[in-house]
C-alpha cells in the first residue's frame, strides 16, 4: 500500500511547490453504505437471495488543503466505521428475522486533488485504508465466515464547497481491489466482495 502512496505524492510534489495558503484541520460526516446488487445461489434445490439494505456509518478524522492556480489538493486521514447490511430471502419468500450484518472500522486516507470554481470544488482521487476490526452477526448459521484483507485501495470523486474555513463535501467512493471473499450457507459458497459503495456527506473546519 505504501508505494502507491509515494507515488502519488511524487507526482504531486512539482504542484505543491508552488502551492498557496496552507490549511489543516478537522472533518467529520456520514456513511451510507449499499451494495451493487443482489447475490442469488442456489442451496439444497433452494433458491437464496441476498436482498441489499443500505448501512449508515460514520467518520471523523483530520483533513488538509492546498489551493494553487485554480486547483487543490486535499489529503486526509479518517476514521471510519462502516459496514453491510443484508437480509436473506428463501424461495421467493422473505424472513424478515434471517439476516447477515457485517460492520468493519478502518483507517483511511483519501487523496483528493481537482478544480476550484469559486467555492465550488470537483475532484477525484485514490483512497488507501487499513483495516482496524472487524464483526459479524447473523441469524443464519454459517459454515465459513469471510477473511478480510488487511488493505484495500478504493477511489472517490465528488463535490464540494469551501467558505473561508468551512468544508461541505459529497462524494461517492467505490473499490478498485477486494476487501474479502463472501460466506458458506447450506453449503454453498456465496462469494461476493465485502466492500460496499459508499455515499459520504463530511463537515470540515479549517484552522
Amino acid at each position: 500500500m505504501k508505494k502507491p502512496i509515494l507515488v502519488f505524492l511524487i507526482l504531486l510534489s512539482p504542484l505543491l511547490a508552488d502551492a498557496g495558503p496552507f490549511q489543516a484541520g478537522l472533518k467529520g460526516g456520514l456513511n451510507f453504505s449499499s451494495l451493487p446488487s443482489d447475490i442469488v445461489a442456489t442451496a439444497n434445490g433452494e433458491r437464496l437471495t441476498f436482498l441489499r439494505d443500505t448501512y449508515s456509518g460514520y467518520h471523523i478524522g483530520f483533513v488538509a488543503s492546498m489551493s494553487f492556480m485554480g486547483f487543490f489538493f486535499q489529503p486526509e486521514l479518517v476514521y471510519v466505521s462502516t459496514g453491510r447490511d443484508m437480509h436473506l430471502q428463501i424461495s421467493g419468500f422473505e424472513h424478515e428475522d434471517d439476516y447477515y450484518l457485517l460492520k468493519y472500522q478502518h483507517l483511511s486516507m483519501p487523496l483528493l486533488a481537482g478544480i476550484s470554481i469559486g467555492p465550488l470544488r470537483l475532484g477525484a482521487g485514490p483512497v488507501f485504508s487499513l483495516l482496524l476490526n472487524h464483526s459479524d452477526t447473523s441469524t443464519i448459521q454459517l459454515e465459513k465466515r469471510p477473511h478480510l484483507e488487511d488493505t484495500t485501495v478504493g477511489f472517490q470523486l465528488g463535490a464540494g464547497i469551501k467558505f473561508g474555513s468551512l468544508l461541505i463535501d459529497l462524494r461517492y467512493e467505490g473499490s478498485l481491489t477486494r476487501l474479502g471473499n463472501g460466506v458458506t450457507i447450506m453449503g454453498t459458497r456465496m462469494d461476493f466482495d465485502l466492500r460496499p459503495r459508499q455515499t459520504i456527506l463530511s463537515v470540515g473546519l479549517l484552522f
